[in-house]
């Protein structure tokens, strides 16, 4: 479960169409934040790190074009989350921005109300 920062994202919302944030994108079981780990390039994983909201851990939430669907993209590269293909280490990496279904993703309300899934 991941908690966005903030009480109402636009983008999800379909109010406009700017990309929204930038946003601290928090893991609500460990507590840790997304982060490039300094990487510059595509290909490389996605970490989660202790919060400290450098550019590193800040992403843009772009919408896509598809109702309700944004993608997560990094301030300090500019690369999107991308969900792997089905593999034995399915992690995400990080990738150019391309729309692709792998650089979707759906935020939905969590059942306390106080973050997103």
């Amino acid at each position: 479960m991941l908690v966005i920062g903030a009480e109402d994202i636009q983008v999800k919302f379909g109010r406009r169409r700017k990309e929204a944030g930038p946003y601290l994108i928090i893991g609500r079981a460990c507590g840790y934040a997304f982060d490039t780990g300094m990487a510059t390039g595509p290909g490389q994983r996605l970490v989660v790190w202790p919060p400290h909201s450098l550019r590193h851990q800040l992403w843009y939430l772009r919408p896509t074009g598809v109702a309700g669907e944004v993608s997560i993209i990094s301030v300090a590269n500019g690369l999107a989350i991308d969900a792997t293909e089905e593999t034995a280490d399915p992690l995400p990496v990080m990738s150019e921005p391309n729309n692709g279904l792998r650089q979707r993703w759906r935020l939905v309300d969590s059942p306390d109300g106080a973050g997103y899934l």
